[in-house]
């Protein structure tokens, strides 16, 4: 790792001794250590981050859980399209007297 680092990254390798083995340290650990968020990301995620499994299909289906709450933020990366969807079709089933739906909103 050090002599990538002294390679590839001339300027971190030369400027400063603590940020170079700070560099080298992390490098190090990234390689070796078994992966951890980006393990998770790839079995939750497929490509162009759509969800493996998406909620939308599975929150309906739930059972013992009698609410659900899809929370958006103002400027959020995440289309909230889908949890109005959701949000839609659980409030039918349960104005048709199907209270094993969970109760959804979304805000």
């Amino acid at each position: 790792v050090e002599s990538y680092v002294a390679k590839r990254l001339p300027g971190v390798a030369s400027s400063c001794p603590e940020e170079r083995s700070a560099l080298i340290d992390y490098l190090y650990h990234n390689a070796v250590l078994p992966p951890s968020g980006e393990e998770c990301l790839n079995r939750l995620l497929l490509p162009g981050a759509t969800a493996v499994h998406p909620l939308a299909d599975r929150v309906p289906h739930l059972t013992g859980v009698s609410d659900v709450v899809f929370l958006y933020g103002e400027k959020d990366w995440m289309d909230p399209t889908a949890g109005m969807d959701v949000e839609r079709h659980c409030r039918r089933r349960r104005a048709m007297g199907d209270l094993s739906v969970p109760d959804v909103s979304v805000r």
